[in-house]
């Protein structure tokens, strides 16, 4: 049993490096990860965004304390049952993280 876990939260992984926009550190067969933001959003604007797009991501900021929070979010692999319904929800986030945030205007100086 143990070893078809370790399969599929590989498998989950290998799905995640394939549409997620940038590198992210996980283990091997874990079912969480962590993605780093571009700069332009802040992992809370983005758990905002994404919830009101039907998307569950948890912002950095719940699990770390103190300063130093890293800009990312965490996500979890292992929520959704269907890989085809994972990859789906993953690329949906790709195209989010791709995009900037509504209301951000570049400023000439």
């Amino acid at each position: 049993i143990m070893d078809g876990l370790r399969a599929e939260a590989h498998a989950r992984q290998q799905l995640a490096r394939q549409l997620l926009p940038r590198p992210f550190p996980a283990a091997a067969a874990g079912i969480h990860l962590w993605q780093p933001l571009p700069d332009c959003w802040t992992a809370a604007d983005l758990e905002r965004v994404a919830r009101d797009e039907g998307l569950s991501v948890t912002s950095s900021e719940v699990f770390h304390l103190g300063p130093g929070t890293p800009n990312a979010i965490r996500i979890s692999l292992g929520s959704i049952p269907e890989r085809r319904a994972l990859a789906q929800a993953l690329d949906r986030l790709a195209g989010l993280l791709r995009r900037r945030p509504r209301g951000l205007r570049d400023v000439i100086v």
